[in-house]
Protein backbone atom coordinates (compact mmCIF):
# COMPACT_ATOMS: atom_id res chain seq x y z
CA UNK A 1 0.00 0.00 0.00
CA UNK A 2 1.60 3.29 -0.83
CA UNK A 3 2.69 5.54 1.83
CA UNK A 4 -0.26 8.20 1.29
CA UNK A 5 -3.23 5.80 1.79
CA UNK A 6 -1.43 4.22 5.03
CA UNK A 7 -4.21 4.96 8.24
CA UNK A 8 -2.89 5.70 11.68
CA UNK A 9 -4.88 3.27 14.09
CA UNK A 10 -4.85 3.85 18.12
CA UNK A 11 -5.57 0.80 20.15
CA UNK A 12 -7.20 1.72 23.51
CA UNK A 13 -7.11 -1.82 25.22
CA UNK A 14 -8.66 -2.35 28.49
CA UNK A 15 -6.58 -5.32 30.02
CA UNK A 16 -9.14 -6.84 32.68
CA UNK A 17 -12.57 -6.10 30.77
CA UNK A 18 -14.35 -9.55 30.40
CA UNK A 19 -12.13 -11.38 32.55
CA UNK A 20 -9.83 -12.09 29.78
CA UNK A 21 -5.99 -11.55 28.25
CA UNK A 22 -6.52 -9.60 25.22
CA UNK A 23 -2.50 -10.04 24.43
CA UNK A 24 -3.37 -12.38 21.62
CA UNK A 25 -6.25 -10.31 20.15
CA UNK A 26 -3.76 -7.30 20.11
CA UNK A 27 -1.27 -9.09 17.89
CA UNK A 28 -3.67 -10.42 15.33
CA UNK A 29 -4.90 -6.74 14.94
CA UNK A 30 -1.73 -5.36 15.08
CA UNK A 31 -0.66 -7.95 12.08
CA UNK A 32 -3.75 -7.41 10.31
CA UNK A 33 -3.56 -3.96 9.60
CA UNK A 34 0.61 -3.70 9.66
CA UNK A 35 0.53 -6.47 7.01
CA UNK A 36 -1.52 -3.96 4.73
CA UNK A 37 0.86 -1.09 5.48
CA UNK A 38 -1.29 0.92 7.98
CA UNK A 39 0.40 2.36 11.32
CA UNK A 40 -0.45 0.68 14.76
CA UNK A 41 -0.11 2.07 18.42
CA UNK A 42 -1.63 0.87 21.32
CA UNK A 43 -2.04 1.86 24.39
CA UNK A 44 -3.47 -0.33 27.52
CA UNK A 45 -5.33 1.68 30.49
CA UNK A 46 -4.06 1.34 33.41
CA UNK A 47 -5.64 0.72 36.80
CA UNK A 48 -6.21 4.64 37.56
CA UNK A 49 -7.96 6.96 34.92
CA UNK A 50 -5.27 8.30 32.59
CA UNK A 51 -7.54 10.15 30.76
CA UNK A 52 -5.24 13.02 29.92
CA UNK A 53 -2.18 10.80 28.65
CA UNK A 54 -4.77 8.97 26.51
CA UNK A 55 -6.22 12.54 25.23
CA UNK A 56 -2.06 13.65 25.06
CA UNK A 57 -1.49 10.94 23.29
CA UNK A 58 -4.73 11.57 20.51
CA UNK A 59 -3.63 14.76 19.91
CA UNK A 60 -0.02 14.19 19.77
CA UNK A 61 -0.32 11.52 17.12
CA UNK A 62 -2.96 12.15 14.99
CA UNK A 63 -5.01 8.92 14.70
CA UNK A 64 -6.94 8.63 11.66
CA UNK A 65 -9.08 6.16 13.90
CA UNK A 66 -9.59 4.84 17.38
CA UNK A 67 -10.33 1.56 18.29
CA UNK A 68 -12.07 0.70 21.54
CA UNK A 69 -10.87 -2.88 22.77
CA UNK A 70 -13.67 -3.93 25.84
CA UNK A 71 -16.81 -3.51 27.22
CA UNK A 72 -19.09 -0.28 26.64
CA UNK A 73 -16.89 1.55 29.25
CA UNK A 74 -13.90 1.46 27.22
CA UNK A 75 -16.05 2.64 23.88
CA UNK A 76 -17.83 5.33 26.43
CA UNK A 77 -14.17 6.66 27.52
CA UNK A 78 -13.09 6.89 23.61
CA UNK A 79 -16.18 8.68 22.93
CA UNK A 80 -16.37 10.96 25.49
CA UNK A 81 -12.48 11.51 24.82
CA UNK A 82 -12.89 12.20 20.83
CA UNK A 83 -15.89 14.37 21.76
CA UNK A 84 -13.70 16.90 23.37
CA UNK A 85 -10.76 16.63 21.51
CA UNK A 86 -11.68 16.20 18.09
CA UNK A 87 -14.96 14.24 16.89
CA UNK A 88 -13.54 13.94 13.54
CA UNK A 89 -11.56 10.80 14.06
CA UNK A 90 -13.87 7.87 13.27
CA UNK A 91 -14.22 5.29 16.00
CA UNK A 92 -14.10 1.19 15.72
CA UNK A 93 -14.56 -1.24 18.05
CA UNK A 94 -13.87 -4.66 18.94
CA UNK A 95 -16.21 -6.10 21.93
CA UNK A 96 -14.33 -7.51 24.40
CA UNK A 97 -15.81 -6.92 27.70
CA UNK A 98 -18.43 -8.33 30.42
CA UNK A 99 -21.15 -5.95 29.05
CA UNK A 100 -20.91 -5.06 25.30
CA UNK A 101 -24.77 -3.64 24.81
CA UNK A 102 -23.54 -0.71 22.54
CA UNK A 103 -21.84 -3.83 19.89
CA UNK A 104 -25.63 -5.77 20.32
CA UNK A 105 -27.27 -2.32 19.25
CA UNK A 106 -24.98 -1.46 16.73
CA UNK A 107 -24.61 -4.75 15.22
CA UNK A 108 -21.05 -5.49 15.63
CA UNK A 109 -20.38 -9.18 16.58
CA UNK A 110 -17.84 -10.81 19.05
CA UNK A 111 -15.58 -12.38 16.68
CA UNK A 112 -12.34 -10.59 16.27
CA UNK A 113 -11.58 -10.99 12.83
CA UNK A 114 -15.35 -9.94 11.30
CA UNK A 115 -14.33 -6.97 13.50
CA UNK A 116 -11.29 -6.05 12.00
CA UNK A 117 -12.82 -6.84 8.45
CA UNK A 118 -15.30 -3.92 9.39
CA UNK A 119 -12.94 -1.86 10.75
CA UNK A 120 -10.76 -2.13 7.72
CA UNK A 121 -13.75 -1.50 5.34
CA UNK A 122 -14.88 1.87 7.18
CA UNK A 123 -17.94 2.28 6.56
CA UNK A 124 -18.25 5.20 8.80
CA UNK A 125 -21.44 6.94 9.94
CA UNK A 126 -22.27 9.73 12.40
CA UNK A 127 -24.21 8.86 15.34
CA UNK A 128 -25.91 10.98 18.22
CA UNK A 129 -24.74 11.19 21.74
CA UNK A 130 -26.70 12.48 25.12
CA UNK A 131 -25.10 15.45 26.75
CA UNK A 132 -26.25 14.78 30.66
CA UNK A 133 -25.89 17.51 33.25
CA UNK A 134 -23.22 19.56 30.81
CA UNK A 135 -20.67 17.02 31.76
CA UNK A 136 -21.43 13.53 30.84
CA UNK A 137 -21.49 11.61 27.79
CA UNK A 138 -24.67 8.85 27.35
CA UNK A 139 -24.36 6.75 24.32
CA UNK A 140 -26.43 3.97 25.55
CA UNK A 141 -29.41 4.74 27.82
CA UNK A 142 -29.07 6.41 31.14
CA UNK A 143 -32.26 6.45 33.72
CA UNK A 144 -33.87 7.20 36.85
CA UNK A 145 -35.44 4.98 39.06
CA UNK A 146 -35.68 1.35 39.70
CA UNK A 147 -32.75 0.48 36.89
CA UNK A 148 -30.73 2.63 38.83
CA UNK A 149 -31.55 1.22 41.87
CA UNK A 150 -30.84 -2.38 40.19
CA UNK A 151 -27.55 -1.07 38.91
CA UNK A 152 -26.27 0.16 42.28
CA UNK A 153 -27.46 -3.13 44.13
CA UNK A 154 -26.15 -5.39 41.82
CA UNK A 155 -22.43 -3.82 42.32
CA UNK A 156 -22.60 -3.97 45.58
CA UNK A 157 -23.21 -7.72 45.58
CA UNK A 158 -21.25 -10.93 45.30
CA UNK A 159 -23.45 -12.33 42.96
CA UNK A 160 -22.80 -12.45 39.34
CA UNK A 161 -24.40 -13.36 36.00
CA UNK A 162 -28.47 -13.83 35.27
CA UNK A 163 -29.56 -15.34 38.53
CA UNK A 164 -27.21 -12.73 40.86
CA UNK A 165 -29.41 -10.20 38.53
CA UNK A 166 -32.63 -11.72 38.93
CA UNK A 167 -32.15 -11.49 42.41
CA UNK A 168 -31.81 -7.89 42.79
CA UNK A 169 -34.57 -7.77 40.41
CA UNK A 170 -36.66 -9.71 42.89
CA UNK A 171 -35.56 -7.76 46.06
CA UNK A 172 -35.96 -4.37 44.27
CA UNK A 173 -39.19 -5.03 42.80
CA UNK A 174 -40.66 -5.73 46.41
CA UNK A 175 -39.58 -2.75 47.58
CA UNK A 176 -40.26 -0.75 44.40
CA UNK A 177 -41.77 2.98 45.25
CA UNK A 178 -43.56 5.32 42.71
CA UNK A 179 -41.78 8.55 41.58
CA UNK A 180 -43.40 12.20 41.22
CA UNK A 181 -41.53 13.61 38.61
CA UNK A 182 -42.12 16.83 36.16
CA UNK A 183 -40.33 15.74 32.89
CA UNK A 184 -40.13 19.43 30.50
CA UNK A 185 -39.26 18.47 26.77
CA UNK A 186 -38.43 20.95 24.50
CA UNK A 187 -40.28 23.39 26.87
CA UNK A 188 -43.86 21.31 27.28
CA UNK A 189 -44.29 19.98 30.82
CA UNK A 190 -45.24 16.50 31.15
CA UNK A 191 -46.21 15.95 35.36
CA UNK A 192 -45.79 12.33 35.77
CA UNK A 193 -45.82 9.11 38.31
CA UNK A 194 -43.52 6.18 37.35
CA UNK A 195 -40.98 3.81 38.44
CA UNK A 196 -39.03 4.70 35.74
CA UNK A 197 -38.06 7.39 33.59
CA UNK A 198 -35.28 6.50 30.78
CA UNK A 199 -33.07 8.70 28.38
CA UNK A 200 -32.84 6.26 25.54
CA UNK A 201 -30.56 7.31 22.62
CA UNK A 202 -30.52 3.09 21.63
CA UNK A 203 -33.15 0.51 21.98
CA UNK A 204 -32.09 -2.13 24.06
CA UNK A 205 -30.78 -2.51 27.40
CA UNK A 206 -27.01 -4.63 27.01
CA UNK A 207 -28.74 -8.07 27.61
CA UNK A 208 -30.91 -7.45 24.77
CA UNK A 209 -34.25 -6.22 26.68
CA UNK A 210 -36.13 -3.70 24.43
CA UNK A 211 -36.94 -0.37 26.41
CA UNK A 212 -37.32 1.79 23.21
CA UNK A 213 -38.23 0.19 20.13
CA UNK A 214 -37.91 2.94 17.89
CA UNK A 215 -35.20 4.18 18.95
CA UNK A 216 -32.76 5.90 16.50
CA UNK A 217 -28.82 6.74 17.34
CA UNK A 218 -28.83 8.99 14.04
CA UNK A 219 -31.59 10.91 13.97
CA UNK A 220 -30.64 14.08 16.49
CA UNK A 221 -33.53 12.96 18.41
CA UNK A 222 -33.59 10.56 22.36
CA UNK A 223 -36.58 9.68 23.59
CA UNK A 224 -37.80 9.48 26.90
CA UNK A 225 -39.32 6.57 28.30
CA UNK A 226 -41.89 6.97 31.28
CA UNK A 227 -42.29 3.71 32.78
CA UNK A 228 -45.55 3.85 35.03
CA UNK A 229 -46.24 0.21 35.69
CA UNK A 230 -44.08 -2.84 36.19
CA UNK A 231 -44.28 -6.42 37.82
CA UNK A 232 -42.29 -9.02 38.16
CA UNK A 233 -43.42 -11.49 35.86
CA UNK A 234 -43.45 -9.07 33.04
CA UNK A 235 -39.79 -8.28 34.55
CA UNK A 236 -39.12 -11.74 34.00
CA UNK A 237 -40.61 -12.23 30.30
CA UNK A 238 -38.31 -9.59 29.62
CA UNK A 239 -35.15 -10.68 30.92
CA UNK A 240 -35.29 -14.26 29.89
CA UNK A 241 -36.93 -13.47 26.60
CA UNK A 242 -35.86 -10.17 25.65
CA UNK A 243 -39.47 -8.38 25.25
CA UNK A 244 -40.44 -5.52 25.41
CA UNK A 245 -42.45 -3.09 27.82
CA UNK A 246 -45.97 -3.60 27.45
CA UNK A 247 -47.05 -0.63 25.25
CA UNK A 248 -49.89 -0.10 27.71
CA UNK A 249 -47.71 0.48 30.79
CA UNK A 250 -45.10 3.16 29.03
CA UNK A 251 -45.26 6.75 27.58
CA UNK A 252 -42.17 7.78 25.31
CA UNK A 253 -41.89 11.46 24.30
CA UNK A 254 -39.58 11.89 21.90
CA UNK A 255 -37.41 15.56 21.79
CA UNK A 256 -34.29 17.42 21.72
CA UNK A 257 -33.74 18.43 25.05
CA UNK A 258 -34.86 17.59 28.54
CA UNK A 259 -35.13 18.59 31.94
CA UNK A 260 -36.32 15.96 34.87
CA UNK A 261 -37.41 17.29 38.29
CA UNK A 262 -38.01 14.66 40.92
CA UNK A 263 -40.06 15.10 44.39
CA UNK A 264 -37.91 13.31 46.24
CA UNK A 265 -34.01 11.71 45.83
CA UNK A 266 -34.15 9.19 43.69
CA UNK A 267 -31.44 6.28 42.30
CA UNK A 268 -29.78 7.51 38.48
CA UNK A 269 -27.25 5.46 36.25
CA UNK A 270 -25.21 6.53 32.61
CA UNK A 271 -24.80 3.67 30.49
CA UNK A 272 -24.29 1.17 33.31
CA UNK A 273 -22.75 2.91 35.79
CA UNK A 274 -24.22 3.91 39.08
CA UNK A 275 -24.19 8.23 38.98
CA UNK A 276 -25.70 8.54 42.91
CA UNK A 277 -29.19 9.93 43.92
CA UNK A 278 -30.24 13.39 42.08
CA UNK A 279 -33.48 15.35 42.70
CA UNK A 280 -32.99 17.08 38.83
CA UNK A 281 -31.13 15.94 35.39
CA UNK A 282 -30.85 17.82 31.95
CA UNK A 283 -30.28 16.65 29.32
CA UNK A 284 -30.00 17.36 25.59
CA UNK A 285 -28.48 15.30 22.42
CA UNK A 286 -25.41 16.11 20.72
CA UNK A 287 -26.35 15.30 16.92
CA UNK A 288 -23.76 13.05 14.84
CA UNK A 289 -21.25 13.94 18.03
CA UNK A 290 -19.03 10.53 16.79
CA UNK A 291 -18.45 9.18 13.48
CA UNK A 292 -18.12 5.33 14.50
CA UNK A 293 -17.30 2.33 11.75
CA UNK A 294 -20.54 0.49 11.18
CA UNK A 295 -21.31 -2.90 9.13
CA UNK A 296 -22.15 -2.21 6.15
CA UNK A 297 -26.14 -3.32 6.73
CA UNK A 298 -26.34 -0.61 9.45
Amino acid sequence: MPIEQALRYLFIVNPISGGNDKSQLVDEAKNYFQQSGHIVYCHELGKRADDDKIASLIKEWKPDTVIAVGGDGTLKLVAELLIKVDSNISIGLIPAGSANGMALELGIPGDVQTCLSIIDNRNIQPLDAIIINEKEVCLHLGDIGLNAQLVRKFEQSDKRGKWGYLREVTGVLLRRKQLRVRITVDGKDYPRKAFMIVLANARMYGMGTMINPDGNLQDGKMEIVVVKTVSLWELLKMFFRYRHFNPKKIEIIQGEEVKIVSAKNAWFQVDGEYMGKVKEVTARVHKHALKMILPETN
